[in-house]
């Protein structure tokens, strides 16, 4: 007759192997492997339920956005980014670190339209969007500002 021990496992092998389970290196535990960027990472940069890593994902996530709500790839975005310098075509204000990389600057677009204007920081493109993209109120608080 087998020994079932508390009669949580089916056998005493099945009981070992959880044993062992359990107290495996960390090492061996820690790594996983994200078929997307063929790279083996740590255990915390991968979601729970997710087989690519974080910075894989949140790759997608991005690309699948822009694609959806501006029609261009991540590509295109980083084109236009680097035409103006890396920054936003205002200020110059660089994306913000991130611990998965970069927060994304602001695609500007014409609301009529579509069309891609730039990019801007977020501050530069709710400045703009305050003012309903109306030049004469822009000229307007310019000159006002130019007073003092």
């Amino acid at each position: 007759m087998r020994d079932r021990g508390s009669g949580k496992y089916c056998s005493r092998s099945c009981s070992n192997r959880h044993r062992n389970w359990k107290d495996r290196p960390s090492d061996t535990e820690s790594v996983r492997f994200c078929p997307k960027c063929h790279m083996r990472k740590k255990i915390d940069d991968f979601y729970d339920s997710g087989t690519w890593c974080k910075e894989c994902f949140s790759a997608l996530v991005r690309n699948n956005y822009l694609k959806r709500t501006y029609g261009i790839d991540d590509n295109e975005y980083r084109e236009i980014l680097a035409s103006q310098d890396g920054g936003c075509w205002i200020c110059g204000k660089k994306g913000d670190q991130k611990s998965n990389g970069i927060k994304m600057l602001a695609v500007d677009h014409e609301k009529k339209s579509g069309k891609i204007r730039g990019i801007l920081c977020e501050n530069c493109n709710r400045g703009i969007g305050l003012f309903n993209d109306r030049v004469d109120l822009l000229e307007r608080a310019i000159e006002y500002l130019n007073q003092f």
